[in-house]
């Protein structure tokens, strides 16, 4: 999906060769520390150094860091969700996910239905008891 995505953006094979590759030599230098933080982020499953998120927010400000921490957490929900949904499509292909279950499968879609009350009741208290926005490991 990734790589149809590149692709319809006007990416050549070999930018996409090297973005697979995890080679950044062709990006833009005021991006390269978001996706740098990023990919950080998420080895680090949310809780990244609060070294590297001073480091960040020092270099774009903290509204801009905000919004990239929020596309960061958009994409890594969204991949969430879509792999499981791949997989349940793969199922009925005959090409099931040997790491995954149909009982998973399903749990994780239907838990997008009570999702977004929650997600609202806890931004809600955590708006209220001032709650930092981001978590150090």
């Amino acid at each position: 999906m990734h790589t149809k995505i590149a692709l319809e953006a006007g990416m050549d094979n070999e930018e996409i060769e090297k973005m697979l590759s995890g080679t950044f030599e062709n990006i833009p230098e005021d991006e390269l520390a978001a996706i740098m933080f990023a990919q950080h982020y998420a080895d680090s499953k949310g809780k990244p150094s609060e070294k590297s998120w001073k480091r960040i927010t020092t270099f774009y400000g903290e509204s801009k860091t905000l919004g990239i921490l929020g596309a960061i957490r958009m994409i890594m929900m969204g991949n969430i969700y879509a792999i499981t949904l791949v997989s349940f499509v793969n199922r009925f292909k005959g090409k099931s996910d040997s790491g995954s279950t149909i009982l998973y499968e399903i749990a994780i879609m239907i838990s997008l239905i009570f999702f977004f009350p929650i997600v609202l009741v806890h931004v809600l208290i955590s708006f209220l008891l001032r709650t930092p926005i981001i978590d150090f490991g």
